[in-house]
Formats: C-alpha cells, sequence, structure tokens
C-alpha cells in the first residue's frame, strides 16, 4: 500500500553561488520520490547518492526526478552557479511503499523537464561584490547554450567605487576574454565575445583596496561589438575613410586632349605605365574636320579597341563606369582614315 511523503529541505549559496544539502529518505520504505526546487540565480543542479548521479537540472525552477529510492537513502542535491549568500530551497516529494517492488511497480522514470539553459536574451549571469581590501574575489558562472558574448557593468551605486581591474577567463580554454585594468584607462562597463567549449566563466573582481566594488555579469545572445581602449597616454589616431576606391569614381585630373592625329595614326592620351591599371569613367571626343562616312577609335596602347567616335564636331560620348583596362597600358585615340584630323574633348578616369 501507497502512502504520501513529503520532505522538505533548504541551504543558503556561498561567495561562490554554491551549496550542498543532504535529504533523509523515509528510513523504513522504498520511495518513488520528485525533486522540485528553486533558487535565484542560473544555477546547475545535482543530486546523487554515495557519489552516484540519479537527475540533472539548469535554472532557477527545476522538477527533477522521479527517483527510486531505498530506505533510509541519504541524497544529495548539489547547487552551482547560483547567486551568493541566496537560499535554495524545495521539497521531495512522491510515494513510499513497503517493498521494493511494489516501488519498483510504479516507477515510471520520464525525461526531465528542465534539463538546459539556451540563450533567449541577455541576463544576469552572477554578480560579485568585493569587500574593499583590495584582495582578488574570483567566482565561476555557468554560461547559457547559444551565449555568444559576455558583458560586466559596475555599479557607481553609493557605497561603491570601480573596481582595479575585472578579468573574465573561459574555463575550458583558459582563455582571458576580459582583462580590464584602470591603470591603462578607465572603465565602468565592457564587453567581449564567448567561444565555444568553453561552458563557464570564470570571474576575478579587484578592487581598489578602500571602497568595496560590485559588478555584474551579463550573457549576451548577439556578438558584441569590439571596444579599443588605450592608456590616456597614448593617442588612437583615426583617420577618416570617405575617399571612393578606384572603380568608385575618378580619382585623377581630367585628361584634357587636343591633337593633330595623322591618317592610319594614333596619338597616346594616357601614358602606360608598368603596374598600374587605369579605370576609364568618360571620355568625350569630338573632331573638327570630319572624313565623310568615316570614324575614329579609341583603343588602350596595345591597339585593343574600346569604342568608335562617329566624325562629328559634337563631342561623342563613352561611359566606362570605371571599366578596367589591362594592368600597364594606357590609353590612345587613333585614326584610321585616309586624312588627318584633329580630336579634342577630355577623358576622367584613375589609377
Amino acid at each position: 500500500m501507497a502512502s504520501p511523503v513529503r520532505i522538505a529541505f533548504a541551504g543558503s549559496t556561498d561567495v561562490t553561488g554554491s551549496v550542498s544539502i543532504d535529504v533523509q529518505t523515509p528510513p523504513t520504505t522504498f520511495g518513488v520520490l520528485t525533486i522540485a526546487a528553486e533558487c535565484p540565480g542560473s544555477p546547475n543542479w545535482r543530486v546523487s547518492s554515495a557519489g552516484l548521479p540519479l537527475a540533472f537540472g539548469n535554472g532557477g525552477q527545476v522538477s527533477l526526478g522521479p527517483i527510486l529510492t531505498s530506505p533510509g537513502e541519504r541524497l544529495t542535491i548539489t547547487v552551482t552557479g547560483a547567486n551568493p549568500g541566496v537560499t535554495a530551497k524545495g521539497s521531495l516529494s512522491g510515494n513510499q511503499y513497503p517493498s521494493a517492488e511494489e516501488a519498483a511497480a510504479n516507477y515510471k522514470p520520464t525525461a526531465n523537464a528542465v534539463t538546459i539553459s539556451t540563450q533567449q536574451g541577455q541576463f544576469v549571469i552572477g554578480t560579485i561584490t568585493t569587500g574593499g581590501a583590495g584582495v582578488p574575489l574570483t567566482q565561476t558562472f555557468p554560461m547559457p547554450a547559444g551565449a555568444l558574448g559576455i558583458q560586466f557593468i559596475c555599479s557607481s551605486a553609493a557605497g561603491f567605487a570601480l573596481p582595479n581591474e575585472v578579468k573574465v577567463v573561459g574555463d575550458v580554454t583558459n582563455d582571458a576574454y576580459l582583462d580590464d585594468l584602470q591603470s591603462l584607462g578607465p572603465f565602468g562597463a565592457d564587453m567581449a565575445r564567448w567561444i565555444p567549449p568553453d561552458q563557464n566563466a570564470i570571474c576575478t573582481v579587484t578592487d581598489n583596496g578602500a571602497t568595496p566594488a560590485r559588478v555584474t555579469f551579463v550573457a549576451l545572445p548577439f556578438v558584441p561589438t569590439v571596444n579599443i581602449r588605450t592608456p590616456q597616454t597614448t593617442p588612437i589616431l583615426v583617420q577618416e575613410s570617405s575617399t571612393p576606391r578606384p572603380w568608385q569614381a575618378p580619382n585623377q585630373p581630367p585628361a584634357l586632349i587636343n591633337v593633330l592625329i595623322v591618317a592610319g595614326g594614333n596619338s597616346v592620351i594616357i601614358a602606360a605605365a608598368v603596374g598600374v591599371t587605369i579605370r576609364l569613367f568618360d571620355v568625350n571626343l569630338g573632331c573638327d574636320n570630319p572624313v565623310a562616312a568615316s570614324a575614329f577609335t579609341l583603343q588602350d596602347t596595345a591597339g585593343t579597341t574600346l569604342h568608335t567616335f562617329e566624325q562629328v564636331a559634337v563631342p561623342n560620348p563613352f561611359r566606362g563606369a570605371g571599366v578596367a583596362l589591362t594592368t600597364g597600358v594606357g590609353l590612345r585615340v587613333g585614326n584610321p582614315t585616309a586624312a588627318g584630323i584633329t580630336v579634342r574633348g577630355s577623358a576622367l578616369y584613375s589609377t
């Protein structure tokens, strides 16, 4: 015959946000029991017996089990990553049975409904408050799955001062994500990206030795912008980068054209240079002594024709839109006609 049982438990977390709570099951009966518990922060939960794990959970509120227990079995509920100095509390409840057979017949294991805390938004993973003695204080805070960045924010409330140093290290890689020193430039907050396989942030705060510091650590769902900070004695040179690239706009003065080209000849209007690529944007040319039924050409200096202009007095446009010539060649105008011509106009280009 089954009978109900409920056993309350509670414990306070230490400065690292951890606590272990021993719970004694009924001394003469077998149990099928479930743990319902809560604790402020982002705690990890582990239920064990004689060192063997029985259930795991993650989050401020969990429901773990059912767990099959023997008479008088001692369960250890371990909490890590919670806020420091808070209470973890809950109950161990379910049914107790006089025999192992009855307990086993009513033991129906189910998946833990709360097993992982995924990153849905930015939220606090923990806070460190120092004592004002200049002694580094370190705590480890679990990072939620999916976190892409980590941030710290220093309190400026009455009774607190900015710390001398804040450091964040990954538990697996031992990489220092953040290591900010007031001696290298004042700070009140900072952020950095977070990279797997690190799962826990090892955070250290050192105050100024006279006034306590309070620093809050936050998990971010985005890759943060990189902050650049140098000592105050070292200026950062900032240079405007609004100059168009060579393919976006002309960067050379207009090449003015006024040449007499003999029959069958050509005239270079932009000289070739080794290793230089010319990009054409606009070439406007007109001819002042047109030959009937003839035309003149725009060529690179290797002889490749780029465009043909009709021989009229009104300038003919060639819209290059930044087209690149072969590297190392220039630009010329060719006269394939049987008479000399005078060509006038301009060319807009970049190199």
